[in-house]
């Protein structure tokens, strides 16, 4: 074999290997590309989930008659006929949150259907009810709300039916 031969020979072989690392650099940068898109969308459905729940709602609470009387006659008078009144709906209404799903119960009726927390600071919620087909109360409502919360074992959310607040408390 002569000197150009060889020559001949070896540059074929630096660029078979020049080949070869590129390649193996391209599988790298996309392996390595592909592990970095995983972990991005794990971190982001982990903090999305763990912002979908709020601990402080989770049991039963039921609505507070004489508490939610108490705020109307703070910013109104309330006469006995009134509050009889409201006595028949107010202190009825049932809601259990039990992790994404939430059961309202009323007047005999009972519904369930999912839930995610959207927002959330020191003293509330907001809430939006995925599934909003079946309401227990038949009134128009949103499918959010913001709870107010008034220690471990209260809340109270705007009331559509009185234009007032709608005071709740935990029974379980």
């Amino acid at each position: 074999m002569g000197q150009m031969e060889v020559r001949c020979a070896m540059e074929a072989d630096s660029a078979k290997t020049l080949q070869r690392y590129k390649r193996a650099c391209v599988l790298l940068l996309f392996v390595v590309s592909l592990l970095v898109l995983i972990l991005l969308v794990e971190l982001f459905f982990t903090t999305r989930a763990s912002n979908r729940v709020d601990e402080r709602l989770i049991g039963t609470w039921q609505s507070d008659a004489d508490r939610t009387i108490a705020e109307m006659r703070e910013r109104r008078p309330v006469d006995a006929k009134q509050e009889a009144g409201l006595r028949t709906i107010l202190g009825k209404f049932r809601i259990t949150y039990a992790g994404n799903t939430l059961t309202t119960e009323f007047d005999g009726r009972r519904n369930t259907s999912r839930y995610e927390v959207v927002g959330r600071d020191k003293v509330s919620t907001v809430i939006h009810e995925l599934d909003t087909a079946k309401p227990v109360i038949p009134i128009e409502m949103s499918e959010y709300a913001i709870l107010e919360f008034d220690g471990p074992n209260a809340y109270w959310v705007h009331s559509k039916m009185g234009g007032g607040r709608e005071c709740f408390k935990r029974v379980k």
